[in-house]
């Protein structure tokens, strides 16, 4: 099945956090609320991209850019639809993205064991530069350290 990618504004909010909050263990309390999305889709140099699978929405990222700097804040890819490269797609397309826009570099949080998020991110070239401990609180109260990890744009692909 051949995935169609679009551009998707602050108006699809509701439609990208009821993906995040399929894609995203719950325990960690990672989702994001269709207020937050809202919010940081209303803020100059930010932008998010749909993927679909046969007409219907299936994951999606959200990217800023600042300076000569891009963030991928999210990729959420709803569990039917994993292992089918998406991830690996929306990632790419946002190092073209942010490329286009000025940045030529890549960074991002993500937290540490979450291993196939860190597969894919490495796998594209992206390094670990540092971490941030008890960056992420679970549903449960406890923390959970993230990685913090860059890469030069374009991103590679393995």
């Amino acid at each position: 099945m051949t995935a169609r990618f679009t551009r998707a504004d602050a108006g699809q909010a509701p439609l990208l956090a009821s993906i995040a909050r399929c894609a995203f263990d719950p325990a960690y309390g990672e989702s994001w609320s269709s207020t937050q999305l809202t919010g940081t889709l209303s803020q100059t140099g930010t932008w998010a991209e749909l993927a679909s699978l046969g007409g219907k929405p299936a994951a999606f990222s959200l990217a800023r850019i600042a300076a000569d700097e891009a963030e991928l804040l999210l990729v959420a890819t709803l569990p039917h639809a994993r292992r089918m490269n998406l991830g690996r797609a929306l990632l790419q397309r946002v190092s073209l993205a942010a490329q286009a826009r000025g940045a030529v570099f890549l960074h991002l949080e993500v937290r540490r064991s979450n291993k196939a998020a860190l597969a894919l991110y490495r796998s594209c070239g992206l390094s670990q530069i540092g971490e941030r401990k008890a960056y992420y609180r679970g549903v449960d109260g406890r923390s959970h350290d993230a990685v913090t990890m860059q890469a030069a744009l374009p991103l590679t692909s393995s």
